[in-house]
């Protein structure tokens, strides 16, 4: 198997929901339809389009995001605000999950692109000294195991596969973060600076500390 860690691996699904949501929000503009003490609502969107759009609600405890990005609600603390204020690009994962209490996508589970890095790592490991093997058994993989949605189809895929001996399926673990919690948890850190940012140019002194 790859040398490539599954913290690696996640690190990179992480990655990939952050690229795409910085795709979404290029255009956003934060429109507050209510701003009182811990009572917020802020809505995050592109004047051209609905794509990638979503809200941030909280109340005293509470947090939720939802909208096209997703729908998943937190508790940890008063002003889940704090909780999330964290440099853009920071998400951490495991922790947050623990503070979901309601969801209207998954959390965690068989995730396909976890399977795709993570084979991908070990066949450009095994097959780095012969570049034209590498790519040919990646474009076999390509069409007949990666892009699989659902556990049990991709395991009798790998174990059905010829181009590569796959001999410890049992070794393998393809469970992941969902792209959409992920995609969520960075849009929560980028919205939480695009409402400070706007606060802290309305009034200075207001700003939340570093």
């Amino acid at each position: 198997m790859s040398n490539s860690s599954p913290f690696d691996m996640a690190r990179a699904l992480e990655a990939d929901a952050l690229n795409q949501l910085n795709g979404y929000v290029a255009e956003h503009e934060m429109t507050v339809l209510h701003d009182d003490g811990l009572y917020r609502h802020l809505r995050f969107r592109s004047p051209h389009t609905g794509i990638g759009w979503f809200e941030l609600i909280t109340w005293p405890g509470a947090i939720t995001i939802n909208g096209d990005l997703g729908t998943f609600a937190f508790r940890r603390q008063e002003d889940m605000l704090a909780f999330f204020r964290h440099p853009l690009g920071y998400v951490n994962a495991g922790y947050w999950a623990e503070k979901c209490v309601a969801r209207g996508e998954d959390l965690q589970g068989f995730s396909a692109d976890m399977l795709q890095k993570t084979i991908t790592a070990e066949i450009e490991e095994e097959y780095a000294d012969d570049p034209a093997k590498r790519e040919r058994i990646l474009a076999a993989l390509d069409d007949e195991v990666f892009g699989v949605e659902d556990r049990d189809t991709a395991f009798e895929a790998l174990g059905d596969f010829t181009g590569h001996e796959f001999t410890d399926l049992i070794g393998y673990d393809f469970d992941a973060y969902s792209h959409r919690f992920l995609l969520c948890l960075h849009a929560i850190v980028w919205g939480i600076h695009q409402y400070d940012e706007a606060k802290a140019t309305a009034d200075p002194a207001a700003a939340p500390a570093s």
